[in-house]
């Protein structure tokens, strides 16, 4: 049996292939063309992706380069500084009252202050009335610096002046021991003002003013 159906399939298939294509064909066998695969077309493919124009890349910004200049060294004058020139008036109306006894208490209506800074006896603060305040070691001074240094005057190392017109302050020093105003020896008389620093021998002083041109008390007081 399976030999005839062998042979059967066997048969149809010769039978197939000896059959002529106008019977298979009666209209005529037709070779595809191109526009029979026209469909093709029609499926994407991997070269049909939209193409974008490249965007301009812009370089970053090179960052600024700064130059530093070497400035020239100052030249520092080999003259030294002088204080500041007084007109003998000023000097007259600062010393021409009595000189103030050392003070004792605590008197009213003050004008500044001399505050020990540097030497024996730093802390140490003495008031400054209107008139002239002597600075030496010994007893009756007004600013008695009796703290051991030895290179202070017993008397009249220095004197400060305080002026009521103008309503400044001036250092007087005599011939003798120096005395200097912020490191720097000054002559007879110098203009004192708030904040400066003198030194006699190893002992500063630093200036607190109260009175100014801006503030000071009434000419009775």
């Amino acid at each position: 049996m399976f030999g005839k159906l062998l042979g059967r399939k066997k048969d149809r298939a010769i039978i197939h292939k000896t059959v002529p294509d106008e019977v298979l064909y009666p209209e005529g066998k037709s070779e595809p063309t191109l526009e029979d695969q026209s469909w093709m077309n029609t499926i994407p493919t991997a070269t049909d992706a939209p193409t974008e124009k490249p965007r301009p890349v812009t370089p970053a910004p090179k960052p600024a380069q700064t130059t530093r200049t070497a400035s020239a060294p100052s030249q520092s004058s080999s003259t030294p500084a002088k204080a500041a020139q007084l007109t003998p008036l000023e000097i007259d109306r600062a010393f021409s009252r009595t000189p103030n006894a050392a003070s004792t208490g605590r008197p009213p209506f003050p004008v500044g202050w001399m505050v020990v800074v540097e030497g024996p006896g730093v802390g140490n603060w003495f008031l400054l009335e209107n008139g002239v305040s002597h600075i030496g070691s010994a007893e009756g001074q007004t600013i008695r610096l009796d703290f051991g240094d030895q290179s202070v005057e017993p008397a009249g190392h220095a004197a400060i002046g305080y002026d009521e017109t103008n309503h400044g302050f001036v250092v007087a020093a005599p011939s003798g021991p120096g005395v200097r105003l912020n490191g720097i020896e000054i002559g007879a008389h110098a203009r004192l003002r708030d904040g400066d620093v003198i030194s006699l021998g190893g002992t500063s002083l630093r200036m607190v003013a109260l009175c100014s041109p801006n503030f000071h008390w009434p000419s009775d007081a």
